[in-house]
C-alpha cells in the first residue's frame, strides 16, 4: 500500500497557490486578503472544493500572485540558488533549510538510490539524466551480460511485468495514484538542478536506481518487493526510498531488510498515513511495516510528515518507529508524461500530501551526505540525519518523544557530516571454512559496519583476504580469493563491496586455494596483488595488477614442494624497496624473503623442528624505528603462540594469544586499529577454531577481543587490517 493525497491546484490562473498554511501566513503578514479553502475527502485523496486568494492591502491594491518565497524574514541569504523556474512551488526545500546544505553539496553523482516503488518515467526530462544506468549490460541485446539473471536490465527492472523497462504501465485498471507515486518520489529526491527546466531535487546529480514492484493502483505483495530489495542490494544501490506500508509483519521481508542493512545500504521508509480516527496512528501501539523492522540496530530509518507549521499532519503516524519528522503536505514534482492519454499531458503536478513524499526528502539527504562522506556508515548517516533534526515537541503538545528526533534540517545534517569524525572501517574478517563467503569489514569498536558476499553463498571453502589501494584512487580496495574448493578466483571489491575486477590466478582447473597480499611494489601509487597457491600446487608467487595482467612470477620453494605458501610484504632490510616474505604452509617453519625479481635475502626457521604445519606471518614496523619487524604463528596443530622478529630473523619476543590447549593453527594481520600511532596485532583461530579475535599490543598485551561473523560459528576466521 502506498501513501500519498493529492491537492488539485486551483484552475485560475492569476497566481500559484502555496500551501493552505504558507498561504494563510503570508496573508496574515500583508495583513488583508482572504483565502477559502474547503476539503473533502474522497478515498486516498484530497480535493480542492472551492480555492480563492486575495492578498491586498488597505488600500483596496488589486489581486496579485502569491508565491511560496514571499515571506522575506523565512529567506536565507547564500551563495547558490538553482535556476529552476517551479523553485517557488517547492516551499518544502525551505522549510527543511536546504539553501545553506546546497552551499556546502548539490550533488552525489556516484551514490545510488533505489527508488522502489510503481515505476519511474526514466524519459523525463528532468529525470532522465539521474536515471541510473546499468553499466555492466548492453541496452537492448537481448543478453544478460552482467549475469545478474535480469536480461537487459539497463536501466532497472519492473518486477512485476518482468521487464527491463521500469516505467509505469497503462494497461488495465490504473489510477493517476499509481501511475504517478514514483516518479513524484524520484523527482523529490533527484530532479536535475540548476538546469533552468522545472524543479529541482534535493539531490541535483544522483542516480537513481527505478524497480517497480507495485502495480498500476499502488499495491503490491510481498515477494515483490523483496526481489527488488535483494536486486538493489546486489547491483549497487546505496540507499533504498520504501513510500511503501503493510500491516502485518513478514519473516522474509525482514531478513532482506536485515541483509541490506547489513550491506551497508541505508533504508528509509515513509510511516504510513492513518486516514481514519478509528485506526491507531501510534505505532508503537500497532506497528506497521517495513518502517517498523528495526531488528537490534535499527535497520530502517522511519519518516512521518508534518505540515509547514512542523505540527504532526493529521494523517502521519508517529511513535517509536519514526526517526525523523519531515513535511509532507502540497508537494509539487515530477509527472508521468504520456501524452496520448490526456491525464498525462503534463511534466509537474501536485498538490500531493503523505508520508510518502516525506521520506524522499530524507533518502535525498542522505544521498547528499553518502556523496560527501563516503567513508560514513549506514549507522553514521542516521544518526547525522537524526541528531541534528530541528527540536518540534513545542509544536506537537502531547506528542513528545514520539517524532524520532524532530523535523528534518538538510543543512544541519550535511555541515554535521562534513566535520564528523567517523569511525571508520579498519579490519576485514572473512570465515577460514565451514561459513558462506561472507567478508565483514568492522571499525575501531568491533562494529560490523558492512558486510557482502565475495563469492557465491553456497561456497564453503573459505576467503582468503588482503586489503591495498590498487587503482590509485586513494581508498583501499578489498582483495579476495576463494579458499580450498574453489576456482583460483581473485576479485577486488570497492569499499561498499562492489566488484571492480576479477581474474584467476592459476590454471582454472586448479582448486587448491589461494593465499594473497597485496603492496605498491613499484611505487607508481597502485598497489600490485600477490598470490600464491594455498596448497596441492608448486609454490609459484605470482605478481598482477589489480585487472589481472600478470607482472612477474617465480618459484618461493623447490618446484617438488607443494603444500602452500604464505605471504607478507614489507621492506625488510629498509632500502627503500618492497620485499616479499613467505613461509611454508606445511612441513616445517621456514620463511624465506626475496626480492621483487625473486632473490632470496633471507632465510630462517620461525619455529625450529617444530609446527611442521607451516607458519602464518605479517610485517610491520612495530617500534617506529626504520625496521620492520615479522611477526608468525604457527598455522596448524601446534601451540598458539605469537613470535616477532627482527629484520635479520632473530626471535625478540613471544607470548601465548590463546590457551594452550586450542591447536588449531592462527591467522594474524597488524595495523594501528585504534588510531593511537602504534600498531596492533590481530590474532584469530584458523579452521576448526573460535570466532574470535585478539588485539594485542607489541608486548603481548590483550587490548581487546570481539567476534567476528555467526555466534557460536567455529571455522575459523581469517583477518586483515
Amino acid at each position: 500500500m502506498i501513501f500519498l493525497k493529492k491537492i488539485k491546484k486551483s484552475r485560475q490562473k492569476f497566481f500559484i497557490l502555496p500551501p493552505a498554511q504558507l498561504a494563510n501566513k503570508i496573508v496574515r503578514r500583508y495583513g488583508g486578503g482572504v483565502i477559502l479553502l474547503a476539503l473533502v475527502v474522497a478515498g486516498s485523496f484530497l480535493y480542492t472544493a472551492s480555492v480563492m486568494a486575495l492578498a491586498a492591502d488597505s488600500a483596496g491594491a488589486q489581486p496579485q500572485s502569491i508565491q511560496a518565497e514571499a515571506e522575506p524574514d523565512d529567506l536565507l541569504t547564500v551563495q547558490f540558488i538553482p535556476n529552476d523556474p517551479d523553485l517557488p512551488e517547492q516551499y518544502y526545500l525551505s522549510q527543511v533549510n536546504i539553501e545553506p546544505a546546497w552551499d556546502v553539496a548539490t550533488t552525489s553523482p556516484e551514490v545510488v538510490v533505489a527508488v522502489i516503488d510503481t515505476g519511474v518515467d526514466i524519459y523525463h526530462p528532468d529525470l532522465s539524466q539521474n536515471i541510473w544506468k546499468n553499466e555492466g549490460e548492453i541496452k537492448d541485446d537481448g543478453r544478460d551480460n552482467d549475469h545478474n539473471g535480469y536480461v537487459d536490465d539497463y536501466q532497472g527492472w519492473d518486477f512485476i511485468m518482468q521487464s527491463p523497462n521500469p516505467r509505469p504501465k497503462f494497461g488495465g485498471e490504473t489510477s493517476a495514484l499509481g501511475i504517478n507515486h514514483g516518479t513524484v518520489v524520484a523527482g523529490l529526491i533527484g530532479a536535475v538542478g540548476h538546469n533552468n527546466f522545472g524543479i529541482a531535487g534535493v539531490d541535483w546529480q544522483v542516480k537513481i536506481m527505478p524497480l517497480r514492484a507495485l502495480n498500476n493502483l499502488g499495491t503490491g505483495d510481498v515477494p515483490t518487493v523483496i526481489a527488488a530489495i535483494n536486486y538493489a542490494i546486489d547491483n549497487g544501490a546505496d540507499i533504498i526510498n520504501l513510500s511503501i506500508v503493510g500491516n502485518f509483519t513478514d519473516a522474509d521481508l525482514a531478513a532482506v531488510i536485515a541483509k541490506a542493512y547489513h550491506r551497508g545500504l541505508m533504508i528509509m521508509a515513509a510511516a504510513g498515513n492513518e486516514s481514519s480516527p478509528l485506526e491507531v496512528g501510534d505505532l508503537t501501539l500497532a506497528p506497521k511495516y517495513p518502517i517498523c523492522y528495526d531488528g537490534d540496530d535499527n535497520y530502517v530509518f522511519g519518516v512521518g510528515s508534518v505540515d509547514y507549521h512542523d505540527v504532526l499532519s493529521e494523517f502521519s503516524n508517529y511513535g517509536n518507529c519514526i526517526d525523523v519528522m519531515a513535511p509532507g503536505e502540497y508537494f509539487y514534482s515530477t509527472s508521468v508524461y504520456e501524452p496520448v492519454f490526456k491525464e498525462y499531458q503534463k511534466l509537474f503536478g501536485g498538490y500531493w500530501s503523505g508520508t510518502s513524499v516525506a521520506a524522499p526528502l530524507v533518502s535525498a539527504t542522505a544521498a547528499i551526505i553518502k556523496g560527501l562522506r563516503p567513508d560514513l556508515a549506514n549507522k553514521e548517516i542516521y544518526g547525522l540525519i537524526k541528531d541534528n533534526a530541528d527540536a518540534i515537541d513545542g509544536e506537537n503538545p502531547g506528542y513528545q518523544g514520539r517524532l524520532g528526533g524532530g523535523r528534518l534540517n538538510v543543512a544541519k545534517a550535511v555541515s554535521a557530516a562534513k566535520n564528523f569524525k567517523g569511525n571508520a572501517a579498519r579490519l576485514a574478517v572473512a570465515p577460514a571454512g565451514a561459513h558462506a563467503p561472507t567478508v565483514q569489514l568492522l571499525d575501531g569498536s568491533g562494529v560490523v559496519r558492512l558486510e557482502f558476499l565475495a563469492y557465491a553463498e553456497n561456497f564453503r571453502g573459505g576467503v582468503n583476504l588482503a586489503k591495498a589501494d590498487v587503482n590509485g584512487d586513494g581508498s583501499e580496495e578489498i582483495i579476495t580469493a576463494a579458499g580450498p574448493g574453489g576456482g583460483p578466483h581473485i576479485r577486488v571489491f570497492d569499499a561498499n563491496g562492489r566488484i571492480i575486477s576479477q581474474f584467476f590466478a592459476y590454471e582454472t582447473s586448479f582448486s587448491g586455494g589461494v593465499n594473497l597480499a597485496a603492496s605498491d611494489l613499484d611505487a607508481d601509487g597502485q598497489a600490485e596483488i600477490i598470490t600464491a597457491p594455498q596448497s596441492g600446487h608448486f609454490a609459484e608467487v605470482k605478481i598482477f595488477d589489480y585487472q589481472g595482467q600478470l607482472k612477474k612470477a617465480g618459484l618461493a620453494f623447490s618446484g617438488r614442494f607443494a603444500g602452500g605458501v604464505n605471504l607478507a610484504v614489507s621492506d625488510i632490510n629498509a632500502d627503500g624497496q618492497m620485499e616479499i616474505v613467505t613461509a611454508r604452509s606445511e612441513g616445517d617453519s621456514q620463511v624465506k624473503v626475496f626480492n621483487q625479481d625473486f632473490k632470496e635475502i633471507l632465510s630462517f626457521y620461525a619455529f625450529p623442528g617444530q609446527a611442521s604445519d607451516g607458519v602464518k606471518l605479517t610485517a610491520v614496523n612495530l617500534y617506529g624505528d626504520n625496521r620492520t619487524e615479522l611477526v608468525a604463528v604457527a598455522a596448524g596443530n601446534y601451540e598458539p603462540q605469537v613470535r616477532i622478529f627482527s629484520p635479520a630473523g632473530n626471535l625478540e619476543n613471544q607470548w601465548p594469544a590463546y590457551d594452550q590447549s586450542s591447536a588449531y593453527g592462527l591467522n594474524l594481520t597488524a595495523g594501528d586499529f585504534d588510531a593511537d600511532n602504534e600498531p596492533e596485532i590481530f590474532v584469530s583461530q584458523a579452521a576448526g577454531g573460535s570466532n574470535d579475535v585478539k588485539i594485542f599490543d607489541f608486548h603481548g598485551v590483550l587490548k581487546k577481543q570481539f567476534s567476528g561473523l555467526d555466534t557460536g560459528f567455529s571455522g575459523g576466521l581469517n583477518v586483515m587490517f
